[in-house]
């Protein structure tokens, strides 16, 4: 998917035109007017623009997304990956969670019931596997 790695914070040369492996690569797109894209070989108006990468030294967690990741990992069992809710289709929670229209509602009520549950468990009466669930953190 990338078409470039870029490895230097150096955006352009001596002479003035953009480094490769900078971060205006000419592979990652079109710069100014006066270049065409060396990917696509495409004019400003013609190149969408192309994806590089940056290789990080430690691994970053998106700030934002870190507790709505948390709540997930915590709704679901890390040994068979099946909800901690009750999959039983007769359970209350199971029609609560079919007939319910909103994603954020049936993602919440998950998260809320899969926490309260005792102990962590799988639930093996439920079709679980009967794995206890680590603790998370941040």
């Amino acid at each position: 998917m990338s078409v470039a790695k870029i490895t230097s914070e150096v955006p352009y040369d001596e002479q003035g035109n953009p480094q490769f492996n900078g971060v205006n690569d000419p592979r990652l797109g079109v710069v100014s007017r006066e270049y065409r894209c060396v990917t696509c070989k495409g004019a400003p108006e013609e190149c969408p623009g192309h994806f590089g990468h940056i290789e990080l030294a430690r691994r970053v967690y998106h700030a934002n997304l870190l507790p709505y990741t948390l709540k997930v990992l915590r709704s679901t069992c890390h040994n068979c990956s099946k909800l901690l809710v009750a999959n039983d289709k007769s359970s209350p929670e199971y029609k609560f969670l079919s007939s319910c229209k909103s994603a954020k509602t049936r993602f919440n009520y998950c998260y809320k019931h899969a926490t309260t549950k005792e102990g962590a468990l799988c639930d093996p009466k439920t079709g679980g596997c009967g794995y206890k669930q680590p603790k998370l953190s941040k």
